[in-house]
């Protein structure tokens, strides 16, 4: 290659090793990352920190939710993925945070 004043730019063996050892660790890193992605988690429903429910991500479901005190927050487990439609709550933010599908997410 020509370089910009004329030179020619050698690349050298090393230069090689750590071009290659660079793609390795992003091939990697994006394995770790985004390959951690699996069917078949399991929803844990907490109310005051105590366990209430656990329910299988890959079965979908509708569930109310009953928490002390009347209120309620609307569970669905749709396609692996698990969410809020609705809560008593004023400022809604358990049904704004979307929806999640990984492990160690949280809605609340």
């Amino acid at each position: 290659m020509v370089g910009k004043r004329g030179k020619d730019i050698i690349l050298k063996r090393n230069d090689l090793i750590l071009f290659l050892v660079l793609i390795g660790a992003a091939l990697v890193l994006s394995l770790v990352l985004y390959g951690k992605e699996s069917r078949g988690g399991i929803v844990v429903v907490q109310v005051d920190g105590k366990k209430t429910a656990s329910y299988p991500l890959d079965q979908d479901r509708d569930v109310m939710i009953r928490v002390p005190g009347g209120g309620y927050n609307h569970l669905m487990i749709r396609n692996g993925e698990c969410y809020l439609t609705g809560a008593n709550c004023p400022d809604q933010l358990c049904v704004k945070q979307g929806k999640i599908s990984k492990d160690g997410q949280s809605i609340i």
